[in-house]
């Protein structure tokens, strides 16, 4: 939260092309968890597809044309085939669906390293290839690592991996010309092998990101209150959460629970379209005042909550400041609101999702109960307390 400004509509919050993940999505694998992908299907697989890239270099480097003949070559294509089994054991443990979500794998740069090893390891055999064809039909083995390129690494990478493997192509085409292979014949692969290697990585990482765009979206909707645009209940309670994972709410935080006051009255005197009304001028007014660094959340019905990085005395003058603000109906009636703060004091960031979910549910309800001292006092109530530990 801290630093991080907030926005009432999703269309502020969509990142362009080469989609990058916003703030407000960063918690990769609640992401993931919550849309259901087949995450270790995907790591499994792509640990398979390792192995299999090991299994053709072992074939290759005994077929006519491939590394046989030379003991330097051979050696040097069987210890790359033979690496594939650690690489695939390393790539079977990473979680593939938080880094499809956010580029970052827990081990920072284990997804590009892995690019960059199987990068390297196809182009290192086909330079053992005695021919020069056989290397340059082998290269549209990079189409398999576009796909992996596609969707788990950033745009910089994307565009190296594009360069490196387009390098290495149009090289054993030449290769393949100087030796008197016909210019037409040498074309065609290197064409095919362009197409195939690069033509895959534009398609997938489009779907990707359309796909990502369109999820954030849904997100987006089923955690927004439609009528205020603040967050609804489950908006609120995750979002705090996932900033509170990330380190935003290490120091201490404040949770206020905000209650109108006798809003059925309301509802039943001027009807429910000023009702609303009044809901949405109140949701602009708490964003206002508590700023771009709070987390704004419609509770249900006249209910509101604030989570915010604010110590005792400054959680007590933003509810002084949301109490003393005037609204009114039509002119005659006032509209006052109650507040309940809870305070958590500053500890180390919580590591496990458990306890992170245990922390605000219990600082939202010593709020809560805050809230009820504060009605029983009167209109325009304030009560503090501080969260338990």
């Amino acid at each position: 939260m801290v630093g991080t400004p907030r926005y009432a509509r999703i269309r502020k919050r969509i990142p362009p092309a080469f989609f990058e993940v916003s703030p407000e999505y960063s918690d990769a694998l609640e992401i993931v968890n919550q849309i259901g992908i087949r995450e270790r299907f995907i790591r499994y697989s792509i640990a398979a597809l390792t192995i299999t890239f090991g299994v053709v270099g072992l074939v290759s480097a005994f077929a006519p044309g491939g590394s046989a003949g030379s003991p330097v070559r051979l050696a040097i294509a069987l210890a790359a085939s033979v690496s594939t089994i650690p690489a695939a054991i390393v790539i079977s443990r990473v979680n593939l669906g938080t880094v499809w979500w956010s580029k970052e794998a827990s081990i920072k740069g284990a997804n590009t390293a892995f690019v960059i090893y199987a990068d390297l390891g196809v182009a290192i055999v086909l330079a053992t290839f005695q021919s020069p064809m056989m290397a340059l039909h082998g290269a549209t083995l990079f189409a398999v690592i576009a796909g992996y390129v596609a969707h788990f690494v950033r745009l910089p990478v994307v565009i190296a991996h594009v360069t490196f493997t387009s390098l290495v192509i149009v090289a054993c085409g030449i290769a393949t010309v100087l030796l008197d292979y016909p210019v037409a014949t040498s074309a065609y692969y290197t064409v095919v092998a362009l197409m195939a290697s690069n033509g895959i990585v534009v398609l997938l990482r489009t779907y990707t990101i359309d796909f990502q765009r369109a999820i954030a979206r849904q997100l987006e909707l089923a955690s927004t209150d439609p009528l205020t645009e603040v967050r609804n209940r489950r908006g609120f309670l995750n979002t705090v959460a996932s900033e509170l994972r990330r380190g935003c709410l290490s120091g201490p935080f404040a949770i206020a629970m905000v209650d109108i006051d006798n809003f059925k009255q309301i509802n039943d005197q001027h009807g429910h379209v000023v009702g609303d009304a009044v809901l949405i001028r109140i949701a602009q007014s708490l964003q206002d005042i508590a700023g771009p660094s709070a987390v704004v959340g419609r509770m249900g019905g006249d209910e509101f909550a604030i989570a915010a990085p604010l110590e005792r005395e400054e959680a007590i003058r933003m509810a002084r400041r949301i109490t003393e603000v005037p609204h009114s109906i039509q002119g005659d009636v006032t509209i006052t609101m109650s507040l309940g703060i809870s305070v958590r004091r500053a500890k180390r960031t919580p590591v496990s999702a458990s306890m992170v979910i245990a922390i605000v549910n219990a600082t939202l309800a010593s709020a809560d109960l805050a809230l009820l001292r504060a009605k029983a006092s009167g209109r325009a109530g304030l009560s503090t307390t501080e969260a338990p530990s």
